[in-house]
């Protein structure tokens, strides 16, 4: 009788060792997961700012807005520059998107955007220690982080996720798709697909007005304005092997969990006349611009 006793308890106390150690392994695999998408993004953006070719337009990179066609966020069509500098005349605006290849319309060739996803019925959300994860507050609601609050886009409806899509058109903005193997994350078809929550996007543009008086740029050989971006991208991955926290303005009779899952975030500054060519020529008596 003992010794069954004393391997009920070896097996217990094995079988909760065990639990705990996939679930580490688990929430390690699941960071790295967020980290290589957290560069990825990083990375593409970057890429797409200095390979951006001039199509009528000074500026090399915006902050999109959309223009409320119901469905339409994954069209290229339906998004437009805003060049409402953050600060400098104008107040924050909420990032629809970030948008490169600008023609002199102000419509991009090439935008990363935030998207809400539905997810699939059926399909729950992951498990932890705490039971199912439970969905995390969107950045717009981050008060002490920034200006998170005010430039990131507005929280998804419930039962979707934000999402980061990667929309391009041909040179002469024909043809606009959605590139759906870039999205970040990418499109759920499980559940483990929700361990990585989502995805946002928030940026702010700025103008160079020291440079511009300075005139220490050159409109007149094909170089870009120059101005900056700000960019901030998060990313929410799961963490499976701690108790999620309680809100502590809960009720102590209904303490009310709050989320497992926390924002991964990285940015850069994209500045204008970075990774560009101008064509340089001797002035001469008499010619334009000299």
């Amino acid at each position: 009788m003992l010794s069954v006793s004393f391997l009920l308890v070896i097996a217990t106390a094995g079988s909760s060792l065990l639990r705990d150690y996939m679930a580490t392994a688990k929430t390690l695999r699941i960071a790295g997961d967020a980290n290589t998408e957290l560069m990825r993004v990083l990375r593409d953006l970057r890429g797409s700012f200095q390979t951006a070719q001039p199509r009528g337009s000074l500026e090399r990179g915006c902050v999109l807005q959309y223009n409320g066609v119901a469905n339409g966020r994954a069209n290229l069509n339906n998004y437009r520059c805003n060049f409402t500098a953050a600060g400098q005349g104008g107040g924050p605006l909420r990032t629809d998107g970030v948008g490169f290849a600008i023609n002199a319309a102000g419509n991009p060739g090439t935008a990363f955007v935030n998207a809400c996803e539905a997810i699939p019925a059926g399909v729950n959300l992951p498990t932890g220690r705490g039971g199912f994860l439970v969905p995390p507050i969107s950045p717009d609601a981050l008060n002490n982080w920034g200006a998170a609050n005010q430039v990131c886009p507005a929280a998804c409806a419930a039962g979707q996720r934000p999402v980061i899509k990667f929309l391009t058109s041909d040179a002469n903005g024909a043809n606009p798709r959605e590139i759906v193997q870039r999205q970040i994350p990418k499109i759920i078809a499980s559940s483990s697909d929700l361990n990585l929550w989502g995805g946002v996007i928030c940026a702010s543009y700025f103008r160079d007005t020291v440079r511009r008086l300075q005139g220490l740029f050159g409109e007149n050989t094909g170089a870009f304005a120059p101005n900056y971006l700000s960019v901030t991208t998060f990313i929410a991955r799961g963490r499976f092997d701690v108790l999620p926290p309680l809100d502590p303005t809960a009720p102590p009779d209904a303490p009310r969990r709050l989320s497992n899952y926390i924002w991964v975030h990285g940015g850069m500054i994209l500045e204008f006349n970075d990774a560009q060519e101008m064509s340089t020529y001797k002035c001469t008596a008499g010619a334009l611009g000299c």
